[in-house]
């Protein structure tokens, strides 16, 4: 069935004001749009707390748009007043929650011509309501990147020129140069070794060493690092690394007895005896090859601990 229907009709849209979608333009093409918090809606507002699962309806027909509100809890606001229902006029703000828009339409056209009403409804059945267009926002960075691009080539191209007029590698004597250059490094970094006394067997064996201490240090041995980079600190006292590494191993190894003696004296006080002695039998182990005058005492410390647990009922697994 063929029937009379308006060939161009007003363009309806909904700019975005405020939130993260600012700048996003929506064109109400017919039907109904329902703005709201739940994914159903044609129009989603998912940052917005304050705007309703389902909080405003938009109808739009012949005779223009007309909003209302669908919320039970939260008002619609159109040019900051609250509103039920209204027509929307060019210029309006429409408002739900914290997020506004701008309503606009855009020229209309009396001029009818017979149209195939079905293909019309197929038509808009697969345009849907509204559809997202991008704004001037999204052409400027576009812009934007295309000329960083040609900047960019332009730069290579720039410096790809100088490098020909500098000659760079692509002739022999460029080549020589450059293996002259290389050369004057080596020969740089080799001299500053010799200087430092890097190039020296006991400076080789104080590298093994910190390597050593370093692979058990990152493993959490850290009495065995404490002992590796001692022999480094002792082999090569000017070692860049070392000195630093063995404080840091000693003092963490300090915060773990630390650790095993609170474990000892808790599990003494909770009457876990047999847990108890394990602790401090790992603080023994630990300080039992480091017996210092402060590890000495911290030895007799652990081993008081664990006997008196064993004492008291402990088993010494």
């Amino acid at each position: 069935m063929r029937e009379l229907a308006i060939a161009s009709q007003v363009a309806h849209t909904l700019t975005v004001l405020s939130g993260n979608d600012r700048g996003t333009v929506y064109e109400l093409v017919s039907g109904r749009i329902t703005i709201g918090r739940g994914s159903e809606n044609t129009i989603v507002i998912r940052d917005d707390p304050k705007v309703s699962r389902q909080h405003a309806q938009i109808t739009v027909g012949a005779n223009g748009a007309q909003i209302a509100n669908k919320s039970d809890h939260n008002k619609l606001f159109v040019n900051n007043e609250p509103v039920e229902s209204c027509r929307l006029a060019p210029g309006m703000i429409v408002q739900v929650g914290d997020t506004k828009f701008m309503f606009q339409s855009a020229g209309a056209s009396s001029l009818v011509q017979p149209v195939d009403m079905t293909a019309a409804k197929h038509a808009a059945a697969k345009r849907g309501p509204f559809v997202s267009r991008p704004q001037k926002g999204n052409r400027l960075i576009f812009y934007t990147v295309v000329g960083a691009v040609i900047l960019l080539v332009a730069w290579m191209m720039n410096q790809s020129s100088k490098g020909a007029k500098s000659g760079t590698p692509g002739t022999m004597g460029s080549f020589q140069s450059t293996i002259k250059t290389d050369q004057q490094i080596v020969n740089s970094i080799e001299a500053h070794k010799a200087r430092a006394g890097m190039n020296t067997p006991q400076y080789q064996e104080a590298q093994r060493q910190f390597l050593e201490g370093f692979r058990e240090y990152e493993k959490g041995q850290y009495s065995r690092a404490i002992e590796s980079f001692q022999a480094c600190v002792t082999l090569f006292p000017r070692h860049p690394e070392c000195g630093f590494y063995l404080s840091l191993a000693q003092n963490r190894f300090q915060e773990l007895i630390q650790y095993e003696l609170n474990l000892g004296s808790q599990y003494k006080r909770q009457q876990q005896y047999s847990a108890c002695a394990a602790a401090y039998r790992n603080v023994m182990f630990m300080v039992q090859d480091q017996l210092v005058t402060s590890e000495q005492k911290i030895y007799n410390l652990a081993r008081a601990g664990h006997d008196a647990c064993i004492a008291l009922g402990g088993r010494d697994n």
